[in-house]
C-alpha cells in the first residue's frame, strides 16, 4: 500500500481550499449577517472575523467530508481517500484530530516531507480510492500485554484513547499543549473584553477565571449581563 504522491495532496489542498473561500466560507458569512446584522460591523471593523470564520468552516468541512465519506471534494476529483495506516477505515476520534491538526499555520504543507503531520499524529494516510482493504487472516493472532491502571487517571484515559485509536501519544501531547497555551493567551481582561465589546456603560468583572475561559458580569444600575468568553470569542448567557 502506497501512499499518494505529493501532486495529488497539493491538488487535493488547492482545490479544497478554493471550495472553503470562495463558496463554503461566503455562503457561512451570508448566513450569520441574515441571523444577526450586527455581525456586519465585526466584520468591517475586526480584522481576525474572517479567519475565525475559514478555521470553523475548515474544520467542519473536513470532519463531515472526510468522516462519513472518506473523501473531500479534492480527494474526490484526484481519486484519493483517507485511511488508517494499515488500509482500514478511520474512526470520529481519526478524524477530529486530522481536521484539528490542520489549524495550525502552514501544517498542510507538512505533505511534502515523507508525510503530513496531521497523517502521522492522527495514524491516518491518504491512499489511491482503488485500494480495497482486507481484513487480517483469522489464523494470525496477535497478542499484546494488557496494560493495566491503578486509578482513572487523565494519563491511563490518554494511553488507552491513544492506542484504541492509533494515535501517536508524543505528538498529541504536543498538540495538546500547543492548543491549551493558545487558549489560555486568548483568554482577555476584564479591560480588553470591554474594548472588544464596545462598552461605554455599566461595570465589567471576571467572576470566574478558569485560565482557558472566563465568565464575565456586566453591571447596570438595575439589571446585569453574563458572558462566557474562550478562544477570542465570547457568548452571551442572560
Amino acid at each position: 500500500m502506497h501512499p499518494a504522491g505529493i501532486y495529488r495532496r497539493f491538488a487535493n489542498l488547492f482545490i479544497d481550499n478554493l471550495i472553503l473561500l470562495y463558496a463554503i466560507c461566503p455562503l457561512v458569512i451570508e448566513c450569520i449577517f441574515k441571523i444577526d446584522p450586527i455581525y456586519e460591523d465585526i466584520y468591517k471593523s475586526e480584522k481576525y472575523f474572517s479567519l475565525q470564520i475559514f478555521c470553523y468552516c475548515s474544520f467542519g468541512y473536513y470532519t463531515l467530508m472526510e468522516y462519513f465519506t472518506g473523501y473531500t471534494v479534492g480527494k474526490l476529483l484526484t481519486r484519493t481517500k483517507v485511511a488508517m495506516s494499515d488500509g482500514s477505515t478511520p474512526k470520529i476520534l481519526n478524524i477530529l484530530l486530522r481536521s484539528i491538526l490542520r489549524l495550525i499555520p502552514l501544517e498542510q504543507f507538512t505533505f511534502f516531507g515523507r508525510e503530513g503531520f496531521h497523517d502521522s499524529a492522527s495514524g491516518t494516510i491518504v491512499i489511491p480510492s482503488s485500494f480495497k482493504y482486507t481484513q487480517p487472516s483469522p489464523d494470525i493472532v496477535v497478542t499484546k500485554k494488557p496494560q493495566k491502571y491503578n486509578s482513572i487517571t487523565f494519563k491511563s484515559i490518554f494511553n488507552s484513547m491513544a492506542s484504541k485509536f492509533e494515535l501517536n501519544k508524543k505528538k498529541i501531547s504536543y498538540v495538546f499543549y500547543a492548543i491549551l497555551i493558545l487558549l489560555i493567551t486568548m483568554n482577555p481582561n476584564p479591560k480588553q473584553f470591554k474594548e472588544y465589546l464596545g462598552f461605554s456603560d455599566g461595570i465589567l468583572s471576571r467572576k470566574y477565571n478558569f485560565f482557558v475561559c472566563s465568565i464575565y458580569v456586566q453591571r447596570y444600575y438595575d439589571s446585569s449581563s453574563t458572558y462566557f468568553a474562550i478562544a477570542g470569542n465570547f457568548i452571551k448567557v442572560d
